[in-house]
């Protein structure tokens, strides 16, 4: 590995995990290398092959992630659900939870999830931003501005927090001018994103 040898370093793997197969570096290593080549299917395997993977919750997310990358949404969803019983509401789990959910345009049980996370962790700024996400998914537009003003308190530089407060504006048709202001405050504060300037063009539209 250190002399990056991969081809070497993987046999050897293969190798350590024939002779036990729930090795620990093995499977975090081959995990690697499958993810690199975009067998995400193999890498989950490896992973929840693993003889810590059942104690291990970031293991669960990266499962996830690679399940997800593979195009099993249902399974990658089963897993960090199982995950979050299984390790008492972890928040992060939650939090990665909550954002799989959404994608699979489940924004209740996201918002649900989201609002416990910031019940216990109210300083948790992504996780707040999401939850303005599935407020405003859900039509919830009072309680998704009173989101994003809290976010914005906490942090005033927070881009996508002016962005969606904008572009939920201007699809709404309401209060254009302000939709304005806080498009272009996010473009200033990062500048050249796309999204941001497809928001800005919705504005004008």
């Amino acid at each position: 590995v250190l002399v990056k040898d991969d081809a070497r370093a993987s046999a050897y793997f293969l190798k350590a995990k024939a002779l036990d197969s729930g090795d620990i570096p093995a499977g975090y290593f081959l995990a690697l290398y499958a993810e690199q080549e975009g067998d995400f299917a193999s890498a989950a395997r490896y992973l929840r092959e693993t003889a810590d993977f059942d104690e291990d919750a970031g293991k669960w997310v990266q499962a996830a992630f690679y399940e997800q990358q593979s195009g099993d949404m249902p399974r990658a969803l089963d897993t960090l659900k199982e995950a979050y019983k299984r390790f008492d509401k972890n928040v992060e789990v939650g939090y990665f939870y909550a954002l799989a959910l959404q994608d699979a345009g489940r924004y209740r049980r996201a918002a649900r999830v989201l609002k416990g996370i910031l019940k216990t962790n109210p300083d948790y700024e992504q996780a707040r931003l999401a939850y303005a996400f599935a407020l405003e998914s859900l039509h919830k537009y009072k309680d998704m501005e009173e989101q994003l003003h809290m976010v914005l308190e906490q942090n005033p530089r927070n881009a996508a927090a002016y962005n969606l407060l904008g572009y939920s504006l201007a699809q709404r048709n309401k209060r254009l001018d302000e939709a304005e202001r806080m498009v272009s405050q996010a473009l200033s504060l990062s500048p050249g994103d796309r999204a941001f300037a497809d928001s800005l063009a919705w504005v004008y539209y």
